[in-house]
């Protein structure tokens, strides 16, 4: 059994478990279920643990919060050639999308055993263009550090380019179990798709990065497509946490929204959450809807819900800030 209230720590003692997050069992409970199990006890020598619900941060060791785990990838031709399709003036340019599914992977690899259940406050802050692409590649860090009292496994992310420049920030909360979607996904009102197909005149992307498959409909609302996944994108297979492609195809939606209510380019800076459902990416076509959350005179905020062929929704981008492009 674990701790009883009373008798069995002392205050200090005490007080160093709730910083761990390792819950007292109260006296009348306890007895209660020491009087249950000493009524059933049998000869099959089975081990019974009673306690309350620890939170996530108990399984770490003292001083955990002040450890920073880190890892190391690499971008080039040889290993991430899709990547030519999201190239601007002519050298490709990290989606954020992606950073996303690098964060995840790396929290993953941290903390075995659970997973990420979302990526809170993603931010750009300064995007990455991969000059080395064609000669040697672009090497990149990725760090995090326990944040202390969380009420669940929380680690904060950061992702340094080799001059130890932070390029992208995040908070990636991890669970036992993966998060479940809470109801159907809104729809908004949309008008007809006015006929301008989203590749090569709106959009810069290009081969593989062009997933939107059937645009549906657009309005001031929001606007919605048919998109491709992974596996209908012929991206490589690699142990994929998130739905990539869809998800960049979402992120061109939110482009796309921002084109008619800005009136010109603009980018994404920041998610204020990333949400999958679901595991692993699944086989057939998604449906991408971006709704209007905000929209001002330099910037529009979307949130962006992708749903299956069955109906399930599979992942959400909630608080998508794209911003218009300054004029130099």
């Amino acid at each position: 059994m674990g701790a009883w209230e009373g008798g069995m720590v002392s205050p200090h003692l005490k007080a160093r478990f709730a910083e761990l997050g390792v819950p007292m069992i109260p006296l009348g409970r306890g007895a209660c279920m020491f009087a249950d199990e000493m009524a059933d006890a049998g000869d099959a020598g089975v081990e019974l643990v009673l306690g309350g619900e620890p939170r996530a941060e108990a399984l770490l060791f003292d001083g955990a919060e002040q450890r920073i785990d880190a890892l190391e990838l690499s971008v080039q031709r040889a290993s991430h050639a899709w990547l030519e399709g999201h190239a601007v003036d002519g050298a490709p340019v990290v989606p954020v999308v992606l950073v996303a599914e690098w964060l995840t992977r790396a929290a993953c690899s941290f903390r075995p055993g659970l997973v990420v259940t979302a990526l809170h406050d993603l931010k750009v802050l300064k995007g990455i263009r991969l000059d080395g692409f064609e000669n040697g590649g672009d090497r990149f860090r990725i760090e995090a550090q326990a944040l202390r009292g969380a009420a669940t496994a929380e680690l904060q992310m950061l992702l340094r380019d080799v001059t130890g420049r932070p390029r992208y920030s995040a908070r990636a909360a991890l669970h036992a179990m993966p998060a479940l979607a809470d109801g159907e996904a809104p729809l908004p009102v949309l008008d007809a798709w006015p006929g301008a197909a989203p590749y090569p005149e709106l959009l810069f992307h290009r081969g593989q990065f062009e997933v939107i498959e059937q645009m549906q409909g657009i309005s001031d609302d929001g606007v919605a497509a048919r998109v491709r996944g992974v596996h209908a994108a012929a991206w490589p297979q690699q142990g994929w946490q998130l739905d990539v492609a869809a998800l960049d195809g979402g992120m061109q939606l939110a482009v796309l929204y921002g084109q008619r209510m800005l009136g010109g380019p603009n980018l994404p800076t920041a998610i204020d959450r990333v949400c999958s459902y679901g595991g692993e990416p699944g086989v057939g076509p998604i449906t991408a809807t971006a709704l209007r959350r905000q929209v001002g005179a330099t910037a529009v905020t979307t949130d962006i819900y992708f749903v299956d062929a069955h109906g399930r929704r599979v992942a959400d981008l909630l608080g998508v800030h794209n911003h218009a492009l300054t004029q130099a």
